[in-house]
């Protein structure tokens, strides 16, 4: 099975099954609502309070929120800072809920999605625990990378050199979340696939798969990656062409927020049926019975 094969049975395992779909949408938005109604109720009180203020505002720069953090000295953000993480918490363990229900689905048609939800849900939460490890040394990869550039732009007498150690390092950091990300995936794949809960041997099964099937893999995650990148590009573009500047424009952007939204939902869930799919077509066939060796019979029918 090639990558585009890979894909278009995943896309096809998700348009069978839209009514997960809706549901895994309706809770990310649930979720972000949650976060962003009471910015947006604060950020209101301080619109008219200075035309400055109010022209910052149609693009929502980094200028305008020094100005509206420094109008209410700081406080709402201190305030919001704990509740948001915690809901951003929260967020990552739902859609870590909703996957295992998802991934349940596909190995077996059969099986209820909260079920499967609430079974691999424990196994899940100790697998991300262990990703912690994979996503410490991507962000050590940065914090390295970018020790180098300070050093090279405190011997350099040019900018160009620490421009060019900035990307790689960057590129570097982007490649090696991403590796971990597919990873995990894959990890979770493995579990489901397999019915193995215990997450450090899922992990090394999904290490020797990626490795085993490098090409395949990568170029599937990076198709779909690409996909979802080109959306968030189209949505900034045309949240920057909209503006901000009146009610309509800002239910405008709403309205195409949530189709982005959506989007992002559906690509996720493409990439995990993707995986399920390539890994079970790969996992190898169990051997035929061998047929029942033929046996003379000295026996004979008296009546004839």
């Amino acid at each position: 099975m090639t990558a585009l094969q890979a894909v278009r049975a995943g896309v096809k395992e998700t348009s069978r099954r839209k009514k997960i779909v809706w549901t895994w949408y309706g809770i990310s938005v649930l979720c972000s609502i949650v976060i962003v109604a009471p910015i947006v109720a604060a950020i209101g009180a301080y619109l008219n309070t200075s035309l400055e203020n109010a022209r910052l505002f149609e693009n929502f720069d980094l200028s305008f929120i020094a100005e509206f953090g420094w109008n209410s000295q700081w406080q709402q953000f201190t305030m919001w800072m704990p509740a948001a993480a915690l809901v951003g918490a929260a967020f990552v363990f739902m859609t870590t809920w909703l996957s295992g229900g998802w991934l349940a689905i596909l190995h077996d048609p059969a099986e209820s999605f909260f079920a499967g939800c609430a079974r691999w849900f424990p196994p899940f939460v100790r697998l991300a625990l262990l990703s912690s490890i994979g996503y410490g040394i991507a962000f050590a990869v940065l914090a390295v990378g970018n020790a180098i550039v300070r050093k090279i732009a405190d011997d350099s007498m040019s900018a160009q050199p620490s421009a060019y150690g900035s990307m790689i390092s960057f590129v570097l950091f982007c490649g090696a979340f991403l590796f971990v990300n597919l990873v995990v995936d894959y990890a979770k794949v493995h579990m489901v696939a397999h019915g193995d809960r215990v997450a450090r041997r899922a992990v090394r099964a999904a290490f020797r798969f990626v490795f085993a099937n490098f090409r395949t893999c990568v170029t599937t995650y990076l198709l779909l990656t690409g996909y979802g990148l080109l959306m968030l590009g189209a949505y900034h573009g045309v949240s920057e062409v909209v503006g901000q500047a009146s009610m309509g424009a800002v239910l405008m952007l709403f309205v195409i927020r949530q189709v982005y939204m959506w989007g992002r939902t559906w690509v996720r869930m493409v990439f995990l049926a993707s995986a399920s799919c390539y890994l079970v077509r790969r996992l190898p066939k169990p051997p035929e019975p061998e047929p029942m060796p033929l046996q003379e019979s000295f026996e004979f029918n008296e009546s004839v």
